[in-house]
């Protein structure tokens, strides 16, 4: 597979693009605040799920509430790292020993090929991922329902894709 950080990379290239995509600013500046201190090498994309996780909130679907602040990135920063591990490990000829050495530009032009190749393949992927993840974190289908729009609908999905 590819490395941990190429993986944790290519999940917050997405989830930015999928935030973009929605425009959910709060979340993108949130978002590109995680991914300062990774460059810094103050925290990991593990460690930084693992803290979003732990902050009690009121629970998506309690008193009424959606899926908000960093119960988004809980789920789908874990979701999208998920897929990158799995999909990366499922699609690269040459198998995990290749995709080890994957840079961030390879996962990219990979999921791009992949998306205008495979899209089903891909939604299918995804959706499995956002499920597993929005289950473990206690959350309802329906609270991520706007990311799976996103997943369904493949020219979304492929203008996802076409973000640098």
């Amino acid at each position: 597979m590819a490395s941990n950080t190429t993986i944790d990379l290519g999940a917050l290239w997405l989830a930015d693009g999928f935030l973009a995509l929605i425009g959910d600013d709060a979340n993108r500046l949130a978002l590109d605040r995680i991914r300062r201190e990774i460059d810094s090498g103050a925290t990991d994309l593990d460690r930084t799920v693992a803290e979003l996780s732990s902050s009690r909130q009121p629970r998506p679907g309690e008193f009424g509430l959606e899926l908000v602040g960093p119960a988004v990135l809980a789920v789908l920063l874990p979701a999208l790292k998920t897929f990158f591990d799995r999909y990366i490990q499922k699609v690269v000829e040459g198998g995990a020993d290749r995709a080890a050495s994957f840079t961030l530009d390879q996962v990219k032009k990979l999921f791009r090929r992949e998306v205008e190749n495979k899209p089903l393949l891909v939604q299918q992927e995804l959706e499995k991922a956002f499920a597993e993840h929005a289950e473990a974190a206690g959350i309802g289908p329906e609270n991520v329902a706007r990311f799976l729009e996103l997943v369904k609908d493949h020219q979304k999905l492929a203008s996802v894709a076409e973000t640098s």
